[in-house]
């Protein structure tokens, strides 16, 4: 698969792919932002949407959450999306995404976990669904990486969005 996609942002580059892929093709890596499976696949099987047979595929893809033990030993600044799902060291800063979408079957809104020491943050940028090409299923909005990278400690580097 290697990389998907390459956004340039500002002195950064975003790019977009499976991190256990792209990363041993890399030498300098100054932070990682991450969007990987949550293991959530085998829950989603209600609303509006979950039991609809053509997103089959994106409940198996969940259902791979994987160990990312991986990636806090490369010791830089690291996001990760749906950290709350993972078993990662205590962390008082946390970014949250406020997707403005109520009374849907999904969560309103979704928590990153931070490995720096830095306070809880919330995103309120919106953009709807169908603006953007999707990479894979659960993928964040280049608005919303943007705002990630500037709520890094120093965001200078490779930056990644995994998976």
């Amino acid at each position: 698969m290697g990389i998907k996609k390459e956004v340039i942002i500002g002195d950064c580059r975003l790019l977009l792919g499976d991190n256990r892929e792209i990363l041993p093709l890399l030498s300098d890596i100054g932070a990682i932002l991450t969007d990987p499976p949550f293991g959530l696949g085998d829950k989603m099987q209600g609303g509006s949407w979950g039991a609809n047979e053509k997103y089959k595929k994106m409940r198996e893809w969940d259902q791979s959450a994987p160990e990312l033990d991986f990636l806090l030993r490369l010791d830089v600044p690291t996001i990760i999306w749906g950290g709350n799902y993972f078993a990662l060291p205590p962390s008082r800063c946390w970014l949250v995404w406020n997707k403005h979408r109520r009374n849907m079957t999904m969560a309103d809104g979704e928590l990153a976990w931070c490995s720096w020491d830095g306070n809880l943050r919330i995103c309120d940028i919106y953009e709807p669904n169908g603006t953007y090409i999707r990479y894979h299923p659960t993928q964040k909005h280049v608005g919303l990486i943007e705002w990630c990278i500037k709520q890094l400690p120093e965001y200078q580097g490779a930056l990644l969005d995994c998976y």
